[in-house]
């Protein structure tokens, strides 16, 4: 198993608000992206916070006995994350009233022996990039994708909805969450793609699949994408991390 993670602050934006994470823990892979928000400095509080939440369960587990095709303990893990991740920021924010308010996204995913754990709130992205298509694994917790799921905007309205930055649920603004929890299987010719919305609102799913693809590395592939949504505009911090090698089947 093998993953690149880049993060840019973009063309905009005076701070970077957007965090990444990959580690290993054994034949486990552990891959996230935060975007931050609340403001000057309080954003990228919350998404640091969110990584060191990760760091330290991480190396919990690594001392603890877990089984990697246990899938229902993996979930566990995944759910007890999210929920000490957003009592930290929750409890952070009660401790410093300059950040109250202050939340973050954050996607996650466990890989192991061919199948993915996915832990999502708020609309940063997880894609299953297959030889023939693209797929979206995650459903946006954002107010347009809300309305358009009503039926109320099309999806090209929403690309520039004056409130498409507007989240439905993020970590850190209640003392609880509900995080979305899914489980996939991965084949061994098949990428994971996790991303914030500073790609995702310039770069075409299409062409996040091509560029995964044509480029000789994962390397070479995250840096184009970045200067694409970048060369766009960078309206937005953007952070991404492409993973190989989940899976052995083909």
């Amino acid at each position: 198993m093998e993953a690149v993670g880049k993060s840019c602050r973009g063309r905009s934006r005076a701070e970077n608000e957007d965090r990444y994470f990959i580690s290993y823990m054994g034949p486990l892979g552990v891959f996230a992206v935060a975007d931050g928000m609340g403001g000057h400095v309080a954003g990228g509080v919350s998404s640091s916070l969110v990584i060191k939440a990760m760091e330290k369960y991480v190396e919990s587990f690594k001392a603890a006995p877990f089984s990697p095709e246990d899938f229902s303990q993996l979930k566990e893990m995944v759910q007890d994350l999210f929920a000490r991740a957003n009592r930290n920021i929750w409890n952070y924010a009660l401790e410093y009233p300059s950040c109250q308010g202050m939340g973050t996204t954050l996607t996650m995913a466990l890989c192991s022996n061919d199948q993915v754990v996915l832990g999502h709130v708020g609309d940063s992205r997880c894609y299953l990039v297959k030889e023939d298509d693209i797929v979206l694994l995650t459903e946006d917790h954002s107010l347009v994708n809300y309305l358009v799921r009503k039926g109320e905007i099309t999806e090209e309205q929403a690309l520039n909805h004056p409130q498409r930055h507007v989240l439905t649920r993020a970590l850190g603004i209640e003392d609880s969450i509900e995080a979305d929890i899914y489980v996939h299987q991965v084949r061994a010719t098949e990428y994971l793609l996790l991303c914030t919305d500073g790609l995702t609102s310039l770069v075409t799913p299409e062409e996040i699949h091509r560029t995964v693809f044509e480029q000789p590395h994962m390397d070479s592939a995250v840096d184009y994408l970045v200067d694409l949504a970048n060369d766009r505009g960078g309206y937005d911090n953007i952070t991404l991390v492409i993973v190989k090698g989940v899976g052995t089947k083909r």
